[in-house]
């Protein structure tokens, strides 16, 4: 949100789209972390990221060109989002994903207050019946529902393959955008929704993908026994 002050929504969204590819580079680089990074995934990744670019229709120049402050703040947040995923998914916790979720979220929200108050933005605080219908429509689809949901899939699946909601997010909003605002859908549009959507079902569909050999996870078990019984 921040950085959307100095960057626009198109190469916003090709900046925040990257999460899958952090996700599985440090899987892939980190000592313990689940799971291979296999041909089908990269290729996967890559086909994905392209489509969000054509989706935002944001040229190289544009991303270029763009105030350092925006760019900087979005590959921080989407990289930090990626490494907290592969350290959740490597530390669990004993809690269910709605009380996890439920407590990163009201910790989140206490910090960015202090932060808004710290900063003197008390006395532009106000509100209207647009922003109430905005909070609200963002706390039961996007608190409640789809952070949940990432918190319960998290638990259920390797981080590489969780993070390409990424890659959906944008075709979600074309779609809601041309229903609600009657926003046209081109043919570049179709074209990067397919890549999209193609690049998810490819990656679900890889055989094995981002997961243990059968071998391994029957030792690392051995293993675990032999130190209980120890």
């Amino acid at each position: 949100v921040w950085a959307e002050q100095f960057v626009a929504s198109g190469p916003t969204s090709v900046y925040v789209a990257t999460m899958p590819l952090w996700a599985a580079l440090i899987a892939a680089l980190l000592p313990g972390a689940e799971g291979r990074l296999g041909w089908r995934v990269a290729i996967g990744l890559l086909v994905g990221f392209a489509g969000s670019v054509l989706l935002a229709g944001a040229s190289p120049r544009e991303l270029v060109d763009a105030d350092l402050r925006g760019p900087v703040a979005l590959l921080l947040a989407s990289s930090s989002w990626a490494a907290g995923s592969i350290y959740s998914k490597r530390h669990p916790v004993s809690v269910t994903p709605y009380i996890a979720s439920a407590v990163q979220m009201v910790t989140g929200g206490a910090v960015l207050i202090v932060a808004g108050l710290a900063l003197g933005e008390a006395p532009a605080f106000h509100l209207t019946w647009t922003g109430v219908g905005a909070l609200a429509y963002l706390t039961v689809f996007g608190s409640i529902i789809g952070y949940t949901a990432y918190a319960y899939a998290l638990k259920n699946a390797p981080p590489t393959i969780v993070n390409t909601y990424a890659y959906v997010n944008p075709v979600v909003a074309v779609l809601l955008g041309s229903v609600a605002l009657h926003e046209p859908i081109t043919t570049r549009t179709v074209a990067a929704m397919v890549l999209i959507l193609g690049a998810v079902i490819w990656i679900q569909l890889a055989p094995g993908a981002e997961q243990r050999p059968a071998s391994a996870e029957a030792g690392t078990s051995a293993e675990r026994s032999r130190e209980a019984a120890a």
